[in-house]
């Protein structure tokens, strides 16, 4: 595998910062971020509808595998230098059930810990940046 696509909430504050989270840890292949509800997925994925990604991680591997749940999670992991061996024990057949509970409970939440977090997304920051009136003097900017 040289590339596993991450179909992912940009909406979602939790999201987003995982995201940026993978995207900073050196990986043994790349790691590409597309919005789960753009144009783009649903030409890289035309079931991509059918497959409820606002519930779950969806992946999809350069063959055209494709990992939902915490299965996708796993191979977020298994991605990473630094955590391909977690990946490979939770992706066993023992505690791959437990990654499924963790990535369910996880998802089923994001939206309530982004909050409880003060994660934004992308919308809520493009809508602060709009709201604020800089007043920008002598080479520093007050909001």
């Amino acid at each position: 595998m040289k590339r596993l696509t991450v179909f992912y909430d940009h909406n979602c504050g939790l999201c987003r910062t995982c995201r940026r989270w993978l995207l900073g840890q050196p990986a043994y292949f790349e790691l590409e971020f597309i919005p789960y509800d753009s144009l783009t997925a649903r030409a890289l994925c035309p079931e991509i509808g059918k497959l409820d990604p606002a519930r779950q991680i969806l992946a999809m591997a350069d063959n055209g595998d494709l990992y939902r749940g915490g299965a996708a999670w796993v191979m977020c992991l298994y991605a990473t230098r630094r955590h391909r061996p977690l990946a490979m024990r939770l992706g066993s057949p023992l505690l791959m059930p437990l990654a499924e509970k963790i990535c369910a409970a996880i998802s089923g939440n994001r939206l309530q810990l982004s909050r409880l977090l003060h994660l934004k997304s992308d919308r809520e920051l493009g809508e602060l940046a709009a709201g604020a009136d800089a007043e920008c003097k002598g080479g520093t900017c007050h909001v």
